[in-house]
């Protein structure tokens, strides 16, 4: 059985969890029993999945890639994002230019108007 214990460092169930974990060690010595469980503390938290959902995330995303359940998702794709509701903005608005000035020039700095087809090159 593989599982990921996880806990806050200033969690109210920490020595409890600790507990729990070392069971689970003292079952690794059956190969069958455990396999994988590795254990995330988390500095400064409490209630982890509330207070630091994004190292829960990326945590358990290492953990599932690592046991072989998530092997064809990149590294950092499925968190980007994470813990955003939503983009600051659009695509489109990304592709536009922030300063008006960009668009429109001063009079007497306008580039000199090109007529005719660009040069054709021998292929």
């Amino acid at each position: 059985v593989d599982c990921l214990v996880a806990v806050g460092k200033k969690s109210s169930v920490l020595h409890t969890t600790e507990k729990f974990y070392d069971r689970l060690r003292e079952s690794r010595n059956n190969p069958q029993k455990m396999v994988n469980s590795p254990m995330l503390l988390a500095d400064n938290v409490g209630d982890i999945l509330g207070e630091a959902p994004d190292v829960l995330a990326k945590s358990m995303q290492f953990f599932l890639q690592g046991i072989g359940l998530l092997s064809g998702l990149p590294m950092e794709a499925g968190l980007v994002g994470l813990g955003r509701l939503s983009r600051a903005m659009s695509m489109e608005d990304a592709d536009r230019p922030r300063r008006s000035s960009v668009l429109t020039s001063s009079p007497g700095t306008a580039s000199p108007a090109i007529f005719g087809s660009p040069p054709k090159f021998p292929s």
